[in-house]
């Protein structure tokens, strides 16, 4: 992922049209392109690069190293989403196959399955609160019958 890889070929690259920015350079905040390698060593490999205005490249990372980036820290911080991990890792594969072929209609696949376990994600955020506050009140409930209890108990 060095930044002189991606500068020494630029003359090879062809920038893919997208519909909506999907990334920001880190670094500049700039709108990442996606483009597709036309090198020997890495034919139709497609990367994210920074599309700043001043001509310096200050982000570049390959899709499938920032895809699989991305997969490792969901499962990492979500455990309950290994179940489904044979069907992503099927995606995945899939996807990578065709990318050579389809690449506008890849992001849309891509980018739909992110929104999807990013939606799956804030259900499961959502359904821990909402059990947390059922845990509050039943142990309250539970607190004030043993008072009750013992209060009224012995009289």
């Amino acid at each position: 992922m060095s930044s002189s890889s991606s500068r020494a070929t630029s003359r090879f690259e062809l920038p893919v049209r997208m519909e909506m920015p999907i990334l920001l350079c880190p670094r500049c905040r700039a709108p990442v392109d996606r483009r597709i390698s036309r090198t020997p060593k890495n034919t139709n490999r497609p990367f994210y690069v920074c599309s700043s205005e001043k001509g310096i490249k200050c982000f570049f990372v390959w899709v499938d190293v920032l895809l699989q980036t991305l997969m490792n820290q969901l499962l990492d911080e979500h455990e309950e989403w290994l179940p489904i991990l044979p069907q992503t890792t099927r995606v995945a594969a899939i996807a990578s196959a065709e990318e050579t072929q389809g690449g506008a209609r890849i992001d849309r696949e891509v980018a739909f399955e992110l929104r999807w376990m990013n939606q799956k994600i804030r259900e499961l955020e959502d359904q821990s609160k909402i059990w947390n506050y059922i845990c509050a009140f039943v142990g309250g409930i539970v607190i004030a019958l043993g008072l009750m209890l013992t209060l009224y108990g012995k009289a």
